[in-house]
């Protein structure tokens, strides 16, 4: 009913795009899912060692007419108000990157390792 109103109303009416301000008024949804989120990790912030959570986001890459997804550090923090697709708990364990580092925002990692098990972040 709304798609034959809409036409109803293109048709019959001059359109002439005056009415547009109470669409910028409608408010965003908030963002509340990340791709993957790793729980409880033990966070190495060089001063105050504490425990957080690291949200990553797929970036889509095109890279030579194909779209890859490469898995990128987001947030680390309390991510408590959100929702990862996928979670990995690292129960108070560093998590690290293929070379053994503290994984840091911005980061790209397609593995991690966590209490010594290496973990793919690709999509299958």
């Amino acid at each position: 009913m709304a798609l034959l109103q809409s036409l109803d109303n293109i048709a019959l009416n001059s359109i002439e795009g005056m009415n547009y301000q109470p669409y910028f008024d409608i408010p965003q949804n908030d963002k509340c899912f990340y791709d993957i989120i790793i729980r409880k990790a033990f966070i190495d912030s060089g001063k105050n060692d504490s425990y957080g959570d690291i949200g990553i986001l797929y970036q889509e890459i095109l890279k030579e007419g194909i779209i890859e997804f490469i898995p990128k550090v987001e947030k680390i923090g309390d991510l408590s108000s959100f929702y990862g697709h996928k979670e990995i708990q690292a129960k108070g364990q560093p998590v690290l990157n293929a070379e053994n580092k503290h994984l840091e925002v911005d980061s790209e990692n397609v593995i991690v390792i966590v209490n010594n098990d290496k973990i793919s972040l690709l999509l299958k």
